[in-house]
């Protein structure tokens, strides 16, 4: 059997194990720090979202990632997606556990959202959305921990309509060169305004520039 071959069956037998009482379902679309899975608890019937870390050899990238789970485990913030439990399955692989907020077609993020709503969003629509995330930023800021420049594919939304940004923090956290703290909260708040602007023009900030105007009258 092929190396290629001999790597493709480990990870399908990994993928088949569970995490604690959690079964994994089938897996979801990864995001930019971890793969995603559908999980059931059995017991209570309940589905979430399994995170997968794939982490380094050394103990400090361990602890930092450790530290920044338990710092997220510990917000408890309207519009920020809640880690429900955390472990170390192995010294290279890390989970962590979320409520899951799609349906019987996986996740929905807010770039999947504009998608469907042809590129671009109603002003009072995109007026929500900015609220919702300035205000999670604003209280997770409070509890002094920040999460940095975001993305419509980190940000998941509910039946609802509501928005959640998922693992808050956790990729921020884990880096360990120096940052200015203070610059890391200004760049997440332009991040959300960026955001909002391209939701309700359809452009991206840096790309072109509209009148302010036109806007208002559209």
């Amino acid at each position: 059997m092929s190396s290629s071959a001999r790597m493709s069956d480990q990870n399908k037998k990994s993928d088949d194990l569970g995490f604690g009482p959690y079964e994994l379902v089938r897996p979801l679309r990864p995001n930019h720090v971890a793969r995603r899975y559908l999980a059931l608890h059995p017991e209570n019937l309940s589905h979430h979202v399994a995170y997968r870390f794939q982490l380094g050899s050394s103990r400090a990238e361990r602890r930092r990632f450790l530290e920044a789970v338990e710092s997220a485990a510990s917000l408890s913030v309207p519009h920020i997606l809640p880690v429900e439990q955390y472990s170390l399955a192995s010294p290279m692989e890390a989970w962590a556990i979320s409520p899951y907020l799609g349906d019987q077609d996986g996740l929905l993020t807010l770039s999947d959202l504009l998608s469907v709503k042809g590129g671009q969003m109603d002003t009072l629509e995109v007026g929500r959305v900015l609220v919702q995330l300035l205000t999670a930023s604003e209280r997770a800021h409070a509890q002094d921990i920040v999460h940095g420049p975001m993305g419509m594919d980190e940000i998941l939304v509910d039946r609802s309509g509501a928005v959640n940004i998922e693992l808050y923090g956790i990729c921020q956290a884990m880096r360990h060169d120096e940052c200015d703290e203070n610059e890391v909260r200004r760049d997440e708040i332009r991040s959300v305004v960026n955001i909002a602007y391209e939701l309700m023009t359809g452009v991206l900030p840096t790309d072109v520039w509209i009148n302010p105007t036109r806007l208002v009258e559209k």
